[in-house]
């Protein structure tokens, strides 16, 4: 595995709840099992921290993935100086492990939800 493919993983891992949550709240109201969506979404994130935490361990142990782009540039400003604000990801061993600890439970908060909420006015949300 490479250290690319690696932090392209890392960045589908960050932004799959936010789809879950755009696709829960867009249509919420139209599909009644729009609850499995998200709790599949989170299985998928769970996989896909397990390829991470797995690939950095195997390829890169004791090793941090850093990877940045410049995000704001505001040029020379008068008496500060020269602001410059970077964007990045870093994957060490602690934060591979720790996705993998946070996708366990919020996995588990949904999936239990779903028996836990049966019923509610509200259920969807």
């Amino acid at each position: 595995m490479s250290e690319s493919f690696l932090i392209n993983i890392s960045v589908i891992i960050l932004f799959l709840p936010l789809l879950g949550f755009i696709v829960t709240i867009w249509l919420g109201k139209k599909i009644p099992k729009i609850f499995f969506f998200e709790v599949f979404i989170l299985f998928t994130g769970l996989v896909l921290s397990l390829i991470l935490l797995i690939g950095k361990l195997t390829s890169f142990a004791d090793t941090r993935i850093v990877s940045e782009f410049k995000w704001i540039d505001m040029g020379n400003v008068p008496v500060i100086g020269s602001i410059n604000i970077y964007l990045g990801m870093l994957i060490d061993d602690i934060s591979a492990l720790m996705i993998v600890v946070v996708y366990i439970i919020s996995f588990l908060v949904h999936f239990f939800s779903i028996d836990y909420m049966k019923g509610d006015i509200r259920y969807n949300r």
